[in-house]
């Protein structure tokens, strides 16, 4: 595959933030995709401007801070010690951040009602469409998750057996079974 003069590989897969840059060669151009699971927003993979973030939890805005305190502790200390700093705090305390919390929920659903009175219809309509797509698809996946477990429990094969091993399984059934325990003696 060749690479632009002005990029390198290593440039081209850097995360910058929760997306990824990355060169479509069939397209030959480059796409920005979401770091998580390889999965593109709706918003990307419509060609819409980006929708407002959602403020973070109170926990989560405390985690974050804590990471950033203590970055000399391995990952599970550190949420160990935040955890048990943010269950010792008294409601008081933790009151601070839930206000900040709600400021930032106000503002951002401000800012939502404004992303949708600059959208079209058709779009709006696009956007439902691949939600109701996406969500079809996880109803699926998880369907067939289901009848997978559902399967195991019941220790039903994956398939049906092939002409071969119903061959095998006649042969087995047809031989007297000889175990650890028992010998030949002749």
């Amino acid at each position: 595959m060749s690479w632009p003069c002005f990029l390198t590989r290593r440039v081209v897969h850097q995360v910058w933030g929760f997306s990824r840059v990355t060169y479509c060669p069939a397209k030959k151009l480059f796409t920005q995709t979401s770091a998580v699971c390889g999965k593109m927003s709706i918003a990307d993979e419509l060609n819409l401007p980006d929708p407002p973030t959602k403020p973070l939890q109170p926990f989560a805005k405390f985690m974050s801070k804590g990471h950033k305190e203590y970055p000399h502790l391995s990952w599970t200390e550190r949420i160990r010690l935040l955890s048990e700093i943010w269950n010792s705090q008294t409601q008081e305390q933790k009151k601070h951040l839930l206000n900040e919390y709600y400021e930032e929920k106000k503002q951002y659903q401000l800012k939502y009602k404004a992303y949708l009175s600059q959208l079209t219809p058709e779009q709006i309509q696009s956007i439902e469409e691949a939600v109701d797509r996406r969500k079809k698809s996880k109803e699926r996946l998880l369907s067939k998750r289901g009848k997978k477990k559902e399967m195991e429990r019941l220790n039903r094969p994956k398939q049906p057996e092939n002409c071969f091993f119903l061959f095998l399984n006649t042969l087995r059934h047809d031989e007297p079974s000889t175990e650890k325990g028992d010998k030949d003696v002749a």
